[in-house]
C-alpha cells in the first residue's frame, strides 16, 4: 500500500514543467494534485468518470506535449470504455497514473469499488492494448515504472495501490472555472494559438455562474 500524497508527489516531480497534467476533481486526490503541481499546465476536472477522456483530448489536439492523467479507481471505473481508443488512434504521449484505494471514499455514503473485490484495472489497460500497464504497490515500483515508461514514446497505465484518509493539503483558493481559464490562456501564450476569444469567455462566465445564456 503506498502513501497517496507521496505516490502523486514521485509523479510530479518526475515531470517537465511544460507537461500537461489532468487531474480529477474529486475528493483528496484534487487537493494534493493542486497544492504539488500547482502550475497553469495543470487541468482540473470537477466531474466523475471523464478525467481520462479530457486527456485524451488533449492529448490528440497536442501531440507534442506529454499528457499526464492523474485519475482514481471510482472514476476510472465510471467509464472504462476510456481506455479502448488509446492504441487506435496512436495517443502514445498520454500516460495514466490510477490512484486506487478500493472505495469510493468522497462519497456521502462510502462504499468499496470493485477492485476491492480483486477487478484488475491495469489487467484491463493491457487487455485495451496498453502494453506498458502494471500494479504498483510500493513507491520503488512506482518511481521503476515511472523510469521505465513516461519518457518512451508509448502510452502507459500505472495502478498504484493506495491508502485511504482525507487530505492534508491546504484548501485550493481557486475554482473550477478559473482553473479551466487559467488553463486555456497558458495553452494560448505557449502554442501561439487562439482557443477562446474574450467575448466569449465573458459569456460562458455569465452562464456557469448565474445560469444565463
Amino acid at each position: 500500500m503506498v502513501d497517496r500524497f507521496e505516490s502523486i508527489k514521485l509523479v510530479v516531480e518526475s515531470l517537465r514543467e511544460e507537461d500537461i497534467v489532468v487531474a480529477s476533481y474529486i475528493g483528496a486526490t484534487k487537493f494534493e494534485t493542486g497544492a504539488l503541481r500547482p502550475l497553469p499546465s495543470t487541468l482540473l476536472l470537477g466531474m466523475l468518470g471523464g478525467t481520462v477522456a479530457l486527456g485524451m483530448g488533449i492529448a490528440i489536439a497536442r501531440r507534442n506535449r506529454r499528457v499526464v492523467v492523474i485519475t482514481t479507481d471510482g472514476d476510472l471505473l465510471m467509464e472504462l470504455g476510456q481506455l479502448s481508443p488509446i492504441v487506435k488512434y496512436n495517443m502514445d504521449n498520454l500516460k495514466i497514473i490510477v490512484l486506487d484505494n478500493e472505495y469510493y471514499e468522497s462519497l456521502l455514503t462510502p462504499r468499496p469499488t470493485l477492485t476491492g473485490d480483486g477487478l484488475d484495472l491495469a489487467a484491463i489497460a493491457r487487455a485495451s492494448g496498453i502494453a506498458n500497464s502494471t500494479t504498483a504497490t510500493t513507491l520503488k515500483e512506482l518511481s521503476t515504472a515511472l523510469d521505465n515508461w513516461l519518457d518512451k514514446p508509448e502510452s502507459m497505465c500505472v495502478v498504484v495501490k493506495t491508502n485511504r484518509g482525507k487530505s492534508n493539503a491546504p484548501i485550493r483558493h481557486t475554482d473550477p472555472i478559473e482553473d479551466k481559464f487559467r488553463f486555456i490562456r497558458w495553452i494560448e501564450e505557449t502554442e501561439n494559438i487562439n482557443i477562446i476569444g474574450g467575448e466569449q469567455q465573458d459569456k460562458i462566465l455569465v452562464k456557469d455562474n448565474i445560469g444565463n445564456s
